[in-house]
């Protein structure tokens, strides 16, 4: 029988509790006190599970220890081989063979080191890679369809995929703490949520009310409100012929008004762009409108990516010139860049880094110098590939960067 150790579970961190580990790591034929089991990449990914399992102390004490345990196995780039994953699952292998209590045995923690030793050079090798430094996130108005039909499956379906991080996109039925509690339980992390302009101009405090009581940390306003009504048809050539550069500048006030009523609350706040922002209204663009009438303190920027080189700009340019100001990216591809001015309905998006237009690395690397700290997939239909499929393919691409 071997002999059992106490042991615990912490997640994320930096410094000198990762530290210790690694020490005690280096000399498994010690005492075993403490296992690490960080699910993400860094301190960020790490939270989500610090903020569930109390850190441990050296007498082997968790809080909740199923926690990092109920997080699906698709680990994120980065901490997929990385030696404390293999020491967790060990433990989790023994406790559920054993069916009863928190140890787990020497041959436990050996067989752990062996595996996180036989992924030695993969680890060094994703540490080395910085092409993509988020945590995997995607929007969850990719699978808009999927969530109406299954809610919990597709969450969990997201998680399995590798990834962490969502932007909400609507309710679907639910109460918002219910639907953070379904994100959770499949081993998510709801970071944003977007509301229309329409929605924040009408209900500002019941959207910001919402948000809160689903743990997001930033409300994002996902699109204009235009001062005339909309014609038929496809949205975005309806939205850009209905603004106006009033209308704009409407915008913009508002934008400043909820990004005040945010802030009180607790929330960061937002624009997210189409490319309508990016063209001019009696001589004024309207991106540059929201800008100028907005409090860089109060309103920040989500830039989709493919939607402004869809609008004839540069992201790279923009990451560079408002850097102080993008904190969060859209990915998703884009397949044609349309003929600047026009609106119409050849906005091809597709898999990302599969047959686009937009030079990738040189705009994570632009973003991740201007300080960006979300990144979320999009796939907006038509699909090319059944939607799971398609977010296989965009995880693979981010992640071999």
């Amino acid at each position: 029988m071997p002999t059992p150790v106490p042991f615990a579970v912490i997640g994320g961190g930096e410094g000198a509790f990762i530290g210790e580990v690694h020490r005690w790591a280096a000399a498994p034929a010690g005492n075993c006190r403490l296992v690490a089991g960080t699910w993400g990449v860094g301190s960020v990914m790490g939270s989500l599970v610090a903020n569930a399992v109390y850190v441990a102390s050296t007498h082997g004490r968790t809080h909740d220890w199923r926690a990092i345990w109920m997080v699906p196995a698709g680990l994120g780039t980065g901490c997929r081989n990385h030696l404390h994953s293999h020491l967790s699952r060990a433990a989790k292998d023994q406790h559920q063979r054993r069916g009863h209590g928190m140890t787990i045995s020497r041959r436990g923690v050996i067989r752990g080191l062996a595996m996180g030793a036989a992924a030695t050079a993969w680890s060094r090798a994703a540490s080395a890679r910085t092409g993509y430094p988020w945590p995997l996130g995607v929007q969850l108005w990719s699978v808009n369809a999927e969530l109406d039909r299954d809610m919990d499956a597709t969450l969990r379906d997201l998680a399995r995929l590798g990834y962490r991080e969502v932007e909400t996109a609507g309710l679907h039925g639910h109460e918002p703490a219910a639907f953070a509690r379904a994100i959770t339980s499949a081993g998510l992390r709801a970071v944003s949520a977007h509301y229309s302009m329409p929605d924040l101009f009408t209900d500002a405090a019941g959207h910001i009310a919402e948000a809160k009581a689903m743990g997001v940390q930033w409300l994002v306003a996902s699109s204009p409100r235009a001062d005339r009504p909309l014609k038929s048809g496809d949205w975005i050539p309806a939205i850009h012929d209905a603004m106006t550069l009033d209308a704009w500048k409407a915008n913009a006030a508002r934008l400043n008004e909820v990004g005040r009523m945010a802030h009180k609350a607790g929330l960061q706040f937002a624009y997210h762009n189409h490319p309508i922002e990016f063209d001019h209204y009696d001589g004024q663009r309207g991106f540059e409108v929201l800008l100028a009438g907005t409090d860089a303190a109060l309103v920040k920027l989500e830039l989709d990516v493919a939607w402004a080189v869809a609008g004839g700009v540069d992201p790279v340019a923009l990451l560079r010139q408002h850097g102080d100001r993008i904190r969060m990216i859209h990915v998703k591809g884009l397949k044609t860049k349309p003929t600047v001015g026009t609106y119409g309905t050849d906005f091809a998006t597709g898999i990302v880094g599969q047959g686009n237009v937009i030079a990738w690395p040189a705009v994570f690397a632009a973003a991740k110098k201007a300080g960006v700290i979300h990144a979320f997939v999009e796939q907006e239909p038509p699909y090319e590939r059944p939607i799971m499929q398609s977010l296989v393919e965009c995880r693979d691409y981010l992640e071999s960067l």
